[in-house]
């Protein structure tokens, strides 16, 4: 488990730079819906407002998974490293699933 401990540095960067990841498809999105016409918007809304909520969901993993690292290393707990393990594979799916979002939208 000190292995797992190791990895808390890492983690705290990777969370961070995933974080920024996530609010540039934050504002992705935002710029898209925007794109419309005011008239054109509430058509579109649902679909949009579901994809801004999921990349908050995913910032809200990243930034929560990057402060359990924190603690972790600083209280050297294993338990706590591997939960900031698993947020952080959370958030990979998180953003990949928003990526997969944007792809389809180019089709």
């Amino acid at each position: 488990m000190m292995q797992l401990l190791d990895l808390m540095d890492d983690l705290v960067t990777a969370s961070t730079a995933l974080a920024g990841l996530i609010l540039v498809f934050m504002g992705a999105i935002v710029s898209a819906y925007e794109a419309y016409a005011p008239a054109d918007q509430e058509k579109v809304k649902a679909r949009y407002w579901q994809r801004a909520c999921f990349s908050l969901t995913g910032l809200i993993m990243a930034l929560a998974s990057c402060v359990t690292a924190l603690v972790a290393k600083g209280l050297n707990s294993p338990w706590l490293a591997l939960l900031t393990l698993i947020l952080f594979a959370f958030t990979l799916i998180t953003v990949l699933v928003t990526s997969c979002f944007y792809v389809r939208e180019i089709r």
